[in-house]
């Protein structure tokens, strides 16, 4: 009786043990064939890198409008009123670092494209 229950037993652990073997070598052979189906390939041709290069050159920051402003001649002085003053202001505080900024940014990329192709 009591080998009987022991070889119950060990049958049930050698069941678990297979199906668990079963699942890890199955995983193993999906991570196989998973790991091998990436390429990395690199551009091989010097054409095929320039290209890419010249395709990532950003666009070029466009210039801020100046804003429309109302002027009008009081006492032989030309004149603002108030909200065109602050429109004013707001460009030349505001829209032209902006704009410069982006043109610093725009010459760096620019700079590091040109690099990439004349380097290579």
């Amino acid at each position: 009786m009591k080998y009987n229950k022991k070889s119950k037993r060990l049958k049930v652990k050698q069941n678990r043990r297979k199906k668990t073997h079963q699942k890890l070598v199955i995983l193993l052979l999906v991570l196989i064939g998973l790991i091998s189906c990436t390429t990395t390939k690199l551009p091989t041709e010097r054409a095929d890198y320039n290209s890419l290069l010249i395709d990532m050159i950003p666009e070029l920051p466009s210039i801020p409008n100046l804003p429309e402003l109302t002027w009008s001649l009081e006492n032989d002085k030309y004149c603002l009123s108030e909200t065109d003053v602050d429109k004013l202001l707001d460009y030349g505080e505001n829209e032209l670092p902006l704009y410069k900024f982006e043109m610093d940014s725009f010459n760096k990329q620019l700079e590091l494209i040109l690099n990439g192709i004349t380097n290579k």
